[in-house]
């Protein structure tokens, strides 16, 4: 198993299992483009709807960057900030831990300084290469769910082809999550609740989101809001694992 990692942006950008590539990158991401109900929200509290640049498109200043051997692997502390222009930016505080099996444990927290009263999501996107477009969870499905709505649905084993409506829904109350190829190679993610498959082999796996408003309420206020007050801070962690093609004799 191989990582490597950019010393410009102190993010990974790609993993090699054998000889297949599975990953081709992973950014730190703290937005997503607002539903009609949250919409109406900002219309509500704000009386017009916030001009905010995309916060997940940046430029990103390392300011510290250490690497160590740790109980057989290696890890490498990083804090990066990373800004989307002089009113909007987020602060990064990083640990990646490359293991002696091969798994790529990370552990981070994130404190954002922006100009948005609350953020959506916040976690990592994980960038797969085009063979990786089936998605198989453990966790609530196959419907949507979030963290004040899960009724509709079930706990089990879940798989879902790329080009399958559902499989681009939120996920919650998530296991472990994976995507894989025909030919067996996977990249598995555990330790993350919430996770999300976009369009372009992309996997959002998220250490915390917004709820849900709940139905038949007016747009004044959002389920569980994750508020972006001074000194705001959110944390996550999750481990990767990456599987080889399948041999055939």
């Amino acid at each position: 198993v191989n990582y490597v990692f950019s010393s410009a942006t102190a993010q990974l950008i790609s993993a090699t299992v054998g000889t297949q590539t599975v990953l081709t990158g992973a950014r730190f991401i703290i937005w997503r483009p607002l539903t009609e109900i949250e919409k109406l929200w900002f219309l509500r509290n704000n009386g017009t709807l916030p001009r905010l640049p995309d916060l997940n498109e940046y430029s990103t200043v390392v300011r510290s960057w250490k690497e160590a051997a740790s109980g057989g692997g290696v890890q490498i502390e990083a804090v990066t900030e990373h800004r989307v222009d002089d009113r909007n930016s987020f602060v990064v505080t990083c640990l990646y831990r490359i293991r002696g099996d091969g798994s790529l444990h990370i552990g981070y927290s994130v404190e954002p300084h922006i100009e948005a009263p609350w953020i959506p999501e916040a976690g990592l996107e994980l960038s797969t290469v085009p063979e990786l477009r089936t998605l198989r969870w453990v966790g609530l499905g196959p419907l949507d769910s979030y963290p004040n709505e899960s009724a509709a649905a079930l706990f089990g084993l879940w798989q879902m082809e790329e080009n399958t409506p559902d499989a681009h829904n939120q996920k919650s109350g998530v296991h472990w999550a994976e995507l894989l190829s025909g030919s067996g190679a996977a990249v598995r993610v555990t330790g993350t609740p919430y996770i999300r498959f976009e369009r372009s082999g992309r996997l959002r796996v998220l250490s915390a989101i917004v709820g849900r408003p709940a139905k038949n309420r007016r747009p004044d206020r959002l389920e569980d809001r994750l508020e972006t007050s001074a000194g705001t801070v959110f944390t996550g962690s999750l481990t990767v694992t990456l599987a080889p093609p399948k041999r055939h004799p």
